[in-house]
């Protein structure tokens, strides 16, 4: 991603490299053009005025311009240089092997367990209407996925996982409680659903937004496409796989269930602590220059 510390400056300079690296434009042969279109437009877009040239008044935020689609420029350009091996190096194969981690490990946090299987799980726990519990769980997954739009670069990425996923865990272990010991508390169903609707909302708010945005995020240019398909298998192994292991879970231990869903929140915050960079404000080359330090 583009540096987000001067957002007019790094939405031209997108626009300038998004040109300058596309095959089937004419402006690959000027690359001297678009520099001098970025830097012009920027700098009059910073001082206020309408120039077509810098001045000494805007000099500084033209030559910040002219880094930045440079540096931006030769990242890309080795994007399809990559090749498969290069996945082995010491640094990008722990960013490999943590995408993928974080990726399968996602779904066993219960995520789409409660989705596919809300139903039963709202049935099996005595409520009435299930359906329409599990109607209150779209809903309140949908609004809170859209607050995850708007707040996202704002809180950044890891804080997120870090709040929505202790979140998740306290809800989970409160579900499990409710199986487990919920006749003997006297707990009832709007204990239940009090915590199913927030692991819901923790869930949806974390891990849900942000894991294809930071998984998009987090590999170097030159092995993001082979880094992402890898990650993105192991995301969609893992949605099979508890798609297949939830009816055996509810049918062996309907608390037991949420509580290894809890354990398994456990690793994903080790990962995200101790492995993964915070992405957010972060240029691609700082990104790269992070996994690269790592041996």
């Amino acid at each position: 991603m583009i540096s987000t510390s001067n957002p007019i400056s790094s939405f031209v300079s997108l626009i300038a490299v998004s040109i300058s690296v596309s095959p089937s434009s004419k402006a690959t042969i000027c690359p001297e053009f678009l520099s001098t279109f970025a830097i012009s437009v920027s700098a009059a877009a910073c001082s206020g005025k309408k120039t077509e040239q810098p001045t000494a008044e805007n000099s500084e935020a033209s030559a910040e311009v002219k880094e930045e689609i440079e540096t931006t420029q030769t990242s890309l350009k080795g994007e399809n240089k990559g090749a498969w091996s290069d996945l082995l190096k010491p640094g990008i194969l722990i960013a490999v092997i943590a995408g993928s981690a974080i990726a399968i490990l996602g779904q066993f946090m219960g995520v789409n367990a409660v989705l596919y299987y809300g139903p039963k799980i709202f049935s099996d726990a005595g409520f009435d209407n299930p359906m329409f519990s599990t109607v209150l769980v779209g809903v309140v997954n949908m609004v809170t996925t859209i607050l995850a739009v708007f707040i996202i670069d704002k809180v950044g990425r890891k804080q997120l996982i870090y709040w929505g996923v202790s979140g998740m865990i306290l809800c989970l272990l409160a579900i499990g409680t409710y199986f487990a010991w919920g006749a003997q508390l006297g707990l009832g169903n709007g204990f239940m659903l009090t915590f199913f609707l927030a692991y819901v909302f923790c869930c949806a708010i974390s891990i849900s937004a942000i894991v294809f945005v930071l998984l998009s995020e987090m590999y170097p240019n030159s092995v993001r496409g082979r880094a992402m398909s890898i990650a993105g298998f192991a995301l969609w192994i893992g949605t099979y796989l508890i798609g297949q292991l939830t009816p055996i879970l509810l049918g062996w231990s309907q608390a037991g269930t949420f509580f290894i869903f809890a354990a398994c929140c456990i690793p994903y915050m080790l990962i995200m602590w101790k492995v993964i960079p915070e992405t957010t404000g972060k240029t691609l080359e700082e990104i790269e220059e992070y996994w690269n330090n790592r041996k």
